[in-house]
């Protein structure tokens, strides 16, 4: 499962369902002007995922130089032009997003911390689990 935005939980990011990949995003709910706990999946294909794991591989390196006091802030591959590999594939999973087709139900999930990451320091994302139900 990868996190690509966490506001008070995740709310974008890749995780499976049925056994296979989706992009979730959280839906906003304007009555509360916050998120809702409901998501939208869309299914994506192995060119995304792939694309999607080479990004994933390079923030999770950061992040690790970043929380072992290693890297400042500064050196994160989200600022544009220090890794340009990281920038090509943001861009295009950014154009793939926008395209992407949602399933029509909507789902919430219950996120679970995979066992045995006690060794990650503090700060860095543990790896979840996303269970899905229907909302």
């Amino acid at each position: 499962m990868m996190i690509w935005d966490f506001y008070d939980g995740p709310r974008t990011g890749l995780a499976q369902f049925n056994g296979n990949p989706h992009y979730f995003k959280c839906l906003w709910d304007e009555s509360k002007s916050n998120y809702s706990e409901n998501f939208k999946l869309s299914p994506i294909d192995a060119s995304f995922l792939n694309a999607a794991n080479k990004n994933w591989e390079h923030y999770r390196k950061w992040e690790l130089k970043f929380h072992n006091g290693l890297i400042a802030v500064e050196t994160h591959p989200g600022n544009r032009g220090l890794n340009l590999e990281y920038d090509k594939y943001e861009d295009y999973l950014k154009k793939r997003v926008s395209k992407l087709k949602s399933l029509s139900d909507i789902y919430t999930a219950d996120f679970r911390p995979r066992p045995n990451q006690e060794h990650l320091p503090v700060g860095v994302y543990r790896e979840l689990e996303a269970y899905w139900k229907p909302s």
